[in-house]
């Protein structure tokens, strides 16, 4: 007799997979049932709890493998950022003094700042302020405008992939809510249709043999 409350995931889904299937597909099992108002619609219900439990698994398996992928692609992008960042701003340090209009303008106060949301706000702040003042860029060793474009790009596909990581980390939120709500659900469900049908056919063991409901010894 299942363990309804606590059979593991698998085993759980096998024994109600074989109640609800095999009680639908036993006349005699359905009439028996029908007289405890279990009718054949309720055990449609079992059924789609285990069919949303089939599909959210395999959706959680593809939304991890996705949250993953925009994970590694924001620490890749993140990084590059970083490394043009600091070496740019190094080097416009250089050649703008703590008291110049282009030091303060640039941001080149303190550190670079460690949160990624801070690290690619400055970066876009320091690249942004570059383009909208070309005659910036000159002195800086290393930097055209050309290439200001291309990191202020770089920047701004950091910040989409920093997005999209957050919408795939919510995805799998919502999926794996959904699986453990008809988890849940299912085993309430699939305990009290075993109750009723236990009792319905309490005098017929073969047939509850054929829904996994006799004890053992």
């Amino acid at each position: 007799m299942p363990n309804w409350s606590s059979t593991p995931i698998p085993t759980l889904l096998q024994d109600a997979r074989r109640l609800y299937t095999n009680a639908k597909g036993d006349a005699e099992i359905a009439a028996a049932l029908a007289l405890f108002k279990v009718p054949v619609a309720t055990l449609d219900e079992g059924l789609a709890l285990i069919a949303t439990i089939d599909q959210t698994t395999a959706d959680l398996g593809g939304e991890t493998l996705d949250a993953s992928e925009a994970t590694t692609e924001v620490r890749q992008a993140r990084a590059g950022v970083e490394d043009d960042y600091a070496t740019d701003r190094e080097m416009a340090r250089t050649v703008y003094g703590r008291d110049s209009d282009g030091y303060q303008a640039l941001g080149l106060r303190g550190r670079i700042p460690d949160a990624r949301a801070a690290v690619l706000s400055a970066a876009k702040g320091f690249y942004g302020t570059l383009e909208s003042r070309p005659g910036l860029i000159d002195p800086i060793p290393g930097l055209t405008p050309e290439i200001v474009t291309a990191r202020l790009a770089a920047v701004e596909a950091a910040e989409t992939a920093d997005s999209d990581q957050a919408d795939e980390e919510g995805d799998v939120d919502v999926v794996s809510r959904e699986r453990t709500e008809a988890i849940a659900a299912l085993r309430a469900h699939a305990s009290k249709t075993a109750r009723i049908a236990k009792k319905a056919l309490k005098d017929r063991p073969q047939l509850r043999e054929k829904l996994g409901l006799l004890e053992r010894s």
